[in-house]
């Protein structure tokens, strides 16, 4: 059969057709697959265009343990800037200083300082009232929303203490209106922030970019880091730090691993409750 082929005088013009074929399958193929990689990009960017959401060069985090502690974030998640949001806020930033650190790490400054001032209180049962309210806003993706709910939820795990994680509902409505008004989330949350504690209308703030709005909230907060809160913190030092210490000495890993089942459980039957009535 094979000579026969070879001597048929339509097999080579066969086999030019077959060979030319399968060069314009490919061509082909290879036109679909960059039209379809066009197609998606133009896809992605006109739902951002109709979103009216765009990536910010800033990002907005708040954790609140009785101390309401805002961070505002750069790109690379640094802190840049901490502004307290109650009179605990500002006892716990007292000597305490986050800014430049990654967002991990000031989280965790965070969480460790609220135990030591017993806003968190480390000996607390299943049937305690131990909480904290975690807020984000990032841009178009909760990569870091993520990134700090395992932060505070692995502080908790690693050093045996049963409070509840509360993520914030609200970030959902704030993301809804930044839309609305065709600004990146976290530009919205600064203008937000600013409104809470002056007479900027939303309009005049609107306009002013985001360092300007981080000059304004500085401007704002600065008599606060005029105030001395170091002797109230350390009242509550005195009082507190102690238990803290004392607790975190007493830590076995066998504790711990019959902690993480009980954990688990807490979690799941607490954060309902907790969601309905916050407790600060």
């Amino acid at each position: 059969m094979s000579a026969f082929l070879y001597q048929n005088p339509n097999y080579r013009q066969n086999n030019n057709i077959i060979g030319w074929s399968m060069k314009y399958i490919k061509k082909h193929i290879n036109l679909v697959i960059v039209g379809l990689v066009i197609l998606i990009a133009c896809g992605v960017a006109f739902g951002i265009a109709m979103s009216g959401m765009k990536n910010g060069d800033y990002h907005y985090v708040a954790i609140n343990t009785q101390a309401d502690v805002e961070m505002i974030l750069d790109k690379k998640h640094n802190v840049i800037a901490t502004y307290p949001q109650n009179e605990k806020a500002k006892i716990l930033l007292s000597n305490c200083d986050i800014i430049g650190s990654k967002v991990e790490d000031a989280v965790v400054s965070v969480l460790e300082q609220s135990c030591m001032l017993n806003f968190i209180d480390v000996d607390a049962t299943e049937e305690g009232n131990n909480a904290v309210k975690m807020t984000v806003v990032s841009g178009l993706t909760n990569a870091l929303e993520l990134n700090v709910y395992r932060t505070i939820n692995n502080f908790m795990l690693d050093n045996g203490i049963f409070c509840v994680i509360i993520e914030n509902e609200t970030d959902q409505t704030l993301l809804k209106q930044a839309r609305k008004e065709s600004l990146s989330p976290d530009k919205y949350s600064l203008i937000t922030s600013i409104l809470d504690k002056s007479d900027w209308t939303f309009e005049k703030l609107k306009t002013k970019s985001e360092q300007d709005l981080l000059d304004i909230m500085y401007y704002i907060d600065k008599d606060y880091l005029l105030e001395d809160y170091s002797t109230q913190k350390q009242n509550l030092l005195d009082k507190y730090q102690a238990k803290y210490e004392e607790h975190i000495s007493n830590l076995t890993n066998d504790y711990l691993r019959q902690f993480g089942s009980k954990y688990n459980v807490f979690s799941k039957t607490r954060t309902k409750e907790f969601k309905l009535n916050f407790p600060y």
